[in-house]
């Protein structure tokens, strides 16, 4: 089992915490938040590239505006998220009787890594259960959290004979014909 550490954000909420309903307003508001942060900012663009994870946070709260008007910004409270996955986890609740299934689960602990809000000890443990669609974008997530703003992932690796004609596939097999 990961070992998870949360931590406290620490940040102050507005007076009307009301989020705007526009996604493309909330994304605006969340970038504000995370400037200048490429780990922030990745892990903030990764939640809300996953509807689910996102409606999640957003109706459980952890999603907040914070600051004061006219220039708000918006910010996820990744410690908070993380401490009532938890929670549900020990008293016997699957995460997804919930909300979102065990991929969104693996999106929400690699962003709250991202963001510092949290110390993942290891990312085997849930990479597993991540699907191919937030596979991708927890790739992309953590090649702009090291700077690599042009890069794309593919999960297919450019298989144009089918599925496990990759290089990763054709690695795996050399590894696995092996007999030293």
């Amino acid at each position: 089992m990961a070992v998870i550490e949360v931590g406290s954000s620490g940040a102050m909420a507005t007076e009307s915490g009301d989020l705007p309903e526009d996604p493309d307003e909330l994304y605006r508001l969340l970038m504000r938040g995370a400037s200048t942060v490429w780990q922030v900012e990745a892990a903030e663009r990764l939640i809300f590239q996953v509807g689910t994870l996102r409606q999640w946070l957003v109706g459980n709260g952890f999603i907040r505006l914070e600051g004061d008007r006219p220039r708000p910004w918006a910010s996820t409270h990744f410690d908070e998220a993380l401490a009532k996955v938890l929670e549900l986890s020990r008293d016997g609740r699957a995460f997804e009787a919930t909300g979102p299934g065990r991929s969104e689960r693996a999106v929400l602990l690699v962003a709250a890594g991202l963001s510092g809000q949290a110390r993942i000890d290891t990312l085997r443990h849930f990479m597993p259960d991540l699907e191919e669609d937030h596979a991708r974008l927890v790739a992309e997530a953590m090649m702009y959290a090291a700077g690599l703003m042009d890069g794309a992932a593919d999960p297919t690796a450019h298989e144009a004979d089918g599925p496990g004609t990759g290089p990763n596939a054709r690695a795996h097999e050399r590894r696995i014909l092996c007999t030293d």
